[in-house]
């Protein structure tokens, strides 16, 4: 198994040729179930456009596809599965009713531990492909688990390494990050680290990447000074990155900037000449604290940091051939093709007040949940993406205070803290 597929230094340095399928007029593909055996009769049904089909004798289908398309495949006695329009899967399988419930039955535990271990203290997850990549401490060392959801994992050693993280590319090559520098690394029998790069270059220049699509190259970046996401493209032979996607909190930036010069100004007419940071060019223009000389500054910095300190709540994902940008300022949904085109627009359906919100992606299912905590309480919605309603809501009442959820193949995956030690556990949805 491998994770790597190009060098860093060449992604710093040189936009890759990377192939990926165009969104075509028909989904096809074969139907098995838990014993990877083909099924026949089975319906796939467009929900949203009312088109059907039926798997073959040898499990084999083929439906027209429409953008907004959501398909339903379902037969008797197995479970439903849901699949967005952009999904391109080769193999759908589904799971038998009594398999299911015999398996609630036989595991009295809903929650199940993934390294379990008492002294094993999880630093960082991600998941990749169809494996789970943990990082974590046990004793005086640290070590990478590569396990596929559930069987026996595989154990490598980082030796005097000090990691911190994990981070996935948009070129599907796998980093860990320690305090200065990020390492590339390749997995097949063996662990092997391939380059490594000093990080802030790395934050510079890789990691705002969110897609990379034949020869475009997609990034983020966001200023939560001017309060501002926004997405550009460079496409092949072109120098220069164009942005296409912008969302912008008005009212905030104008918050900010007239209590940024309130701040600058004050200071001005508190500080002497000698001592003053700003005229003598000491002053970076962005460590307010800097300026703090009384009690009447140190309040209106903290009223600037707490609006510069709140996040501008956009995220953007690859899919297949699309970049997603789900926009939780304004409670909207854009999809774009690979040249930056938008092809659909809708708004997000917004249950809540109060709370945070996110979106998390199933990359092995294309399927995108909001997650929103409140009170020490997360909820879960299935987000549809053809009218941004929040579908299949449920709490997760069992873990408070979970860490770094995410969702995997129909299995949430979350940290808890406990007694200085972070474990890394999942659930069945």
């Amino acid at each position: 198994m491998t994770l790597i597929s190009t060098n860093l230094f060449g992604l710093l340095f040189l936009l890759l040729v990377y192939s990926s399928s165009s969104f075509a007029q028909s989904f096809s593909g074969v139907i098995v179930d838990d014993q990877n055996q083909v099924l026949a009769n089975v319906q796939i049904r467009d929900t949203v456009n009312n088109i059907s089909a039926f798997s073959s004798i040898d499990g084999y289908f083929t439906i027209r596809r429409e953008i907004n398309g959501v398909f339903e495949i379902s037969k008797s006695g197995y479970e439903k599965r849901y699949y967005n329009s952009l999904v391109n899967l080769d193999t759908i399988q589904i799971y038998s009713e009594s398999r299911v419930l015999n398996s609630v039955e036989i595991n009295s535990r809903a929650t199940l531990p993934v390294l379990d271990k008492s002294e094993v203290n999880v630093l960082d997850y991600i998941v990749y492909e169809e494996f789970v990549l943990t990082l974590y401490a046990y004793k005086s060392g640290k070590f990478l688990s590569l396990e596929n959801n559930g069987g026996q994992p595989r154990n490598f050693s980082l030796g005097k390494l000090k990691a911190k993280s994990l981070f996935e590319d948009c070129y599907g090559n796998v980093h860990i990050l320690t305090k200065d520098r990020a390492y590339q690394i390749w997995i097949d029998d063996e662990l092997s680290f391939i380059s490594n790069v000093d990080l802030e270059m790395f934050n510079e220049i890789l990691a705002p990447c969110i897609a990379s699509i034949d020869s475009n190259f997609v990034i983020a970046s966001y200023s939560n000074h001017q309060k501002k996401y926004s997405l550009a493209i460079k496409k092949n032979q072109e120098k220069q990155f164009t942005p296409f996607f912008n969302s912008w909190d008005h009212e905030e930036e104008v918050a900010a900037n007239a209590l940024y010069w309130e701040i600058v100004a004050l200071y001005m007419a508190s500080s002497d000449t000698i001592s003053n940071i700003i005229t003598n060019k000491m002053w970076d223009g962005k460590n307010m604290r800097e300026l703090a000389l009384n009690y009447e500054l140190l309040l209106r910095i903290g009223f600037y940091e707490s609006i510069i300190g709140k996040e501008i709540a956009v995220q953007s994902f690859q899919v297949n051939d699309h970049v997603l940008a789900f926009d939780l300022c304004f409670d909207s949904l854009h999809i774009f093709n690979k040249d930056g085109n938008q092809l659909f627009q809708t708004n997000l359906e917004n249950k809540v007040k109060k709370g945070e919100r996110t979106v998390i992606m199933d990359k092995m299912q294309n399927n995108f949940y909001q997650l929103h905590f409140y009170k020490g309480i997360y909820s879960v919605s299935h987000i549809n993406l053809t009218n941004g309603r929040l579908e299949d809501s449920f709490q997760l009442n069992d873990i408070p205070f979970a860490e770094n959820i995410q969702i995997f193949n129909g299995w949430i995956y979350y940290l808890i803290s406990n007694n200085g030690f972070h474990k890394l556990y999942r659930k069945k949805m």
